[in-house]
């Protein structure tokens, strides 16, 4: 989440913040774990609503 915060200018409590509202609006779904340094973190996927609402052009977005 520290790098995602970075990247965006955020910090980490709105990126936590936009995560639970995606997650609640069934646009994104924990899909695992990767460890941590003092705890393990999740891992997020789109749901398929997710997959059909955004672009599918995402490397354009990335550049």
């Amino acid at each position: 989440m520290n790098d995602l915060a970075a990247e965006l200018d955020l910090t980490d409590n709105a990126i936590r913040a936009h995560l639970l509202t995606l997650e609640r609006d069934g646009l994104l779904k924990q899909s695992g774990t990767q460890p941590g340094f003092r705890k393990p973190h999740a891992t997020y996927a789109l749901t398929p609503e997710a997959e059909q609402t955004f672009p599918k052009a995402y490397g354009s977005l990335w550049t």
